[in-house]
């Protein structure tokens, strides 16, 4: 991971509406910009202060001089493209910002936001770590899970649930407010540094009635459970258990939503949908209206209530997104929606029995 705190963006565009979608774009995932501008729009910031440039201009022939002064010097990047942007809240746009940010992180590493997720980590309480929990939320420690359903290959209830930038304190408060007995399976994959997992797999188990799965990769998904998706691998779901494909994630964070919505959805179809909580960028927004198609759903973090709003908003954007709470409601209308489901099985079966 290259080091890239202090550096910032600088881009230079001919088309108005590009050179402001660029910029939305690089800020909104927490890349910082010292220069956006037309080319003939003034004097260019100092080449020490600028890790890479984005020049994307209609007519290169027209700007000769200038490109030729910035590939004089070689110490700072270009990244070169197209001004012929997709329209914005299209699924084209959203991988056009993909295809963006994965070149940017290819050159000078992820946004330093994304090193900054763990301080957005709810606080243990180390002072006093024997002190009782409130008593409305059960501790696993002292109080085993009750109810739980039982290790099968039934599985047909699995929810993805995405974060970033802020969504470590918004996937604790849904966990902490759901009941112990919900038959349901989480896979959590939430934009972090490896050596975080660990600290936001006991963060988001203190108090909560799921068991957060300290090892995901070959473990069998269960009721009960959340799988907190791997930094380092990209993972497949085989006969009901999660294998690693020794592949990297796409794009400048890890793991990608898209690509885990994409890789649960296909294994479990409708059964499988997504919550979207508070984070930068637009992962999940690509993959969202292909999870719809299946027939899942797409749920997102309210934007008054997310620390950064844009990854739920870029989904908004598209149309996938059916439902938007807070992460408390989030969880009741879950629950609200499963217990239906089981008073509608219920009947199914007893006539199924008649029969």
């Amino acid at each position: 991971m290259s080091e890239n705190l202090g550096k910032q963006l600088a881009i230079i565009s001919d088309k108005a509406s590009c050179l402001r979608l660029l910029r939305e774009s690089v800020t909104e995932a927490g890349y910082p910009v010292c220069f956006a501008d037309a080319p003939n729009a003034g004097l260019l910031p100092e080449s020490s202060s600028v890790s890479i440039w984005l020049v994307y201009l209609t007519d290169e022939d027209q700007w000769e001089d200038l490109l030729d002064g910035l590939l004089e010097d070689s110490d700072t990047p270009l990244l070169f493209g197209s001004t012929d942007v997709p329209p914005p809240s299209s699924t084209d746009f959203m991988r056009w910002k993909r295809t963006l940010l994965e070149k940017l992180s290819k050159q000078i590493g992820p946004p330093e936001s994304f090193r900054q997720v763990a301080t957005s980590l709810p606080q243990l309480d180390t002072e006093n770590p024997n002190q009782a929990p409130p008593t409305s939320l059960p501790d696993p420690k002292t109080e085993a899970i009750k109810n739980q359903a039982p290790c099968n290959d039934e599985v047909n209830r699995v929810w993805v649930l995405g974060a970033s930038l802020g969504g470590p304190a918004a996937v604790k408060e849904f966990l902490d407010a759901l009941p112990e007995d919900l038959p349901i399976a989480f896979i959590l994959a939430q934009h972090i540094d490896k050596g975080f997992q660990s600290v936001l797999t006991e963060v988001l188990g203190r108090h909560s009635s799921f068991e957060l799965s300290k090892e995901t990769i070959g473990a069998k998904l269960e009721y009960g459970k959340v799988y907190v998706a791997p930094v380092e691998t990209v993972f497949d779901i085989k006969e009901g258990r999660i294998v690693s494909t020794g592949a990297q994630w796409q794009g400048p964070y890890a793991p990608s939503i898209d690509q885990v919505m994409d890789i649960v959805s296909q294994y479990y179809g409708a059964n499988c949908s997504t919550i979207l909580f508070s984070g930068m960028g637009s992962d999940g927004a690509i993959s969202g209206p292909e999870q719809v198609k299946r027939g899942g759903m797409v749920w997102a973090q309210t934007a008054v209530s997310c620390a950064n709003s844009s990854m739920p908003d870029s989904a908004r954007a598209v149309g996938c997104v059916s439902y938007s709470a807070t992460p408390k409601q989030l969880a009741l209308q879950l629950v609200a929606r499963i217990r239906k489901q089981q008073k509608e099985a219920v009947p199914n079966q007893s006539q199924k029995a008649a029969g």
